[in-house]
């Protein structure tokens, strides 16, 4: 989202009339973001260099752990210095994109001390910098020394320097008789804006008092201002103007819409990302385990003829020439019969050791087909239940089930401690008094499914694909409400399956009480009885669920 000045001006009165007096409780952060958390709201600063600015939080306080909070960075100075202190004001500086929030804290005996936090939203310049009264810089998210930016550094301890002041006409001495001049240097307002209203009174839609008027709204933070996006820049104005889309919002909701949301799809992406990482990684092991199984199977087919020539050199061992490359010997197979076997041998080796060679071989791929067999299906299962899982993380919406279900992903060879483990990663949804539970793995397929569910409980599942497991716990009563529940479910469990978005594929469902686990199969491998059918669109889930909260 690009703004000017323009927004920071009055985003930054809007937030002294909601945040003047708040006491600053607890301070949670990131690489690039932190949450000022007071009583009722939570100020969201963010200097990455997409999704810039501040905006509240509201009364939410999953937003930092969503995110991911980390202990550490300039987070640990606002700890130290601004916890417990109470927000005095929020104001721009100099006009520009620059953002103070000051703050006030008493020590003892009527004596306090003053910090501000100066939040520079610049696109990737952008930085969060902590100073004291005397201007001293106490901490800043990103320290710039000389040799990279000649014009001002910004260290502990150096006397904080905003940057380069821009040239032109500032909007406070903005007047009938300069606005022209000012349109064309403007400073308090973006050039987007100046050039749009410009243009306007060139034309003659509106006169230099409209326009002078608009100027002073800004100034004042008038709360009448119409947003509206010119193009990708998002700015204010009286009127809507020329090509302009209005936003029919307030500053504080676009402003919190766009750099919460932007931050928690950038988090969102990055574990996707992770996860996606570790489950290939797994995927690796696996294939190489499986292409293991299916050379032992086509080996122990000739694991019997190995053995045989090792036997007929251990037959013929005064006959064979030594330094041979390969011989023709006579054997006699099981049945008695004789047979002239073909033998390969090491020239560096002696008859008696190329035997011995044979025989390992022969150990090493003589085996029982049924149990390798078993095991190469089993296998498959694993990994066709990984390429979904895949699809599955891309699914998912909710970050912080999406974090652990990562985090599951990341650790699963890890030993874990049985005292402190938890529910795995599924997602919840609320239908009435019933609640839908989704599994999202083969560990959370076998939680929900035989941890969870009661045994008349509803299970779906999609028909004969990999995919998750879903129990509607607590059908209602109701024929009606049943029926719609029926669908959501079945709805729920093709969207989280291989077959999302393939219509009219059918899902099964059945009481689980009719669900058991497939004895010396995965954990979530199960076999089911007195199923039904039904084909449903694999969104219908989301329109049906919103209409009943």
């Amino acid at each position: 989202m690009r703004y000017g000045p323009e927004i920071v001006g009055v985003l930054a009165q809007a937030l002294s009339k909601r945040l003047e007096g708040a006491s600053i409780q607890r301070v949670d952060g990131g690489k690039d973001w932190t949450i000022l958390k007071t009583g009722k709201d939570g100020l969201f600063i963010s200097w990455s260099q997409d999704n810039f600015g501040a905006s509240l939080t509201g009364e939410s306080s999953s937003i930092a752990k969503s995110l991911g909070a980390v202990r550490g960075g300039i987070s640990l100075a606002l700890s130290k210095y601004i916890v417990g202190a109470k927000i005095k004001r929020v104001y721009q500086r100099d006009q520009d994109r620059i953002m103070c929030v000051e703050f006030y804290r008493y020590v003892g005996a009527g004596i306090g001390s003053k910090t501000t936090l100066v939040a520079e939203f610049m696109g990737r310049l952008s930085n969060l910098i902590l100073i004291d009264e005397d201007e001293r810089i106490i901490e800043s998210a990103r320290h710039v020394h000389p040799d990279v930016n000649r014009y001002r550094t910004i260290l502990p301890g150096i006397v904080y320097q905003t940057p380069p002041p821009l040239e032109g006409i500032s909007i406070t001495s903005v007047s009938i008789k300069n606005i022209e001049r000012y349109l064309k240097s403007p400073i308090g307002i973006g050039k987007v804006l100046a050039s749009r209203v410009d243009r306007e009174m060139s034309e003659g839609f509106v006169s230099k008092e409209e326009i002078v008027s608009g100027m002073d709204m800004i100034v004042s933070g008038d709360e009448s201002l119409l947003l509206q996006d010119i193009g990708g820049y998002i700015s204010l104005w009286p009127w809507i103007l020329p090509e302009a889309i209005e936003i029919p919002k307030n500053i504080m909701t676009v402003v919190q819409d766009h750099i919460l949301e932007s931050s928690k799809n950038r988090k969102r992406d990055d574990l996707i990302k992770k996860g996606v990482k570790a489950i290939r990684k797994e995927i690796k092991g696996l294939c190489r385990h499986i292409d293991g199984l299916k050379n032992q199977l086509k080996m122990a087919e000739e694991a019997n003829t190995l053995k045989e020539k090792g036997e007929a050199i251990l037959s013929n061992i005064k006959k064979i020439p030594s330094r041979s490359k390969s011989v023709n010997l006579i054997h006699w197979d099981s049945e008695g019969k004789e047979m002239t076997l073909h033998v390969d041998l090491d020239p560096s080796l002696d008859p008696s050791q190329n035997a011995r060679k044979y025989f390992k071989k022969y150990k090493k791929y003589s085996c029982d087909k049924d149990i390798v067999s078993k095991k190469l299906f089993d296998l498959e299962l694993i990994l066709e239940a990984q390429m979904t899982q895949i699809e599955t993380i891309e699914l998912i919406e909710d970050i912080q089930v999406l974090r652990d279900l990562v985090s599951e992903s990341s650790t699963n060879k890890v030993k874990v401690d049985r005292k402190k483990t938890s529910e795995p990663a599924h997602l919840t949804y609320q239908f009435g008094e019933a609640l839908f539970l989704v599994g999202l793995s083969e560990k959370s397929n076998r939680f929900v499914t035989f941890k969870s569910a009661g045994p008349n409980d509803i299970w779906f599942h999609v028909h004969e694909a990999p995919g998750s497991h879903v129990i509607m716990k607590n059908p209602p009563n109701d024929p009606q409400l049943l029926e719609l529940g029926i669908k959501i479910g079945a709805s729920l469990a093709l969207h989280y399956s291989k077959n999302a978005g393939k219509e009219h594929r059918p899902v099964d469902y059945t009481y689980k009480k009719h669900v058991r686990h497939i004895q010396g199969a995965g954990p979530a491998q199960v076999t089911y009885k007195e199923s039904k059918s039904i084909s449903i669109d694999h969104l219908f889930w989301k329109e049906a669920l919103s209409g009943t909260k």
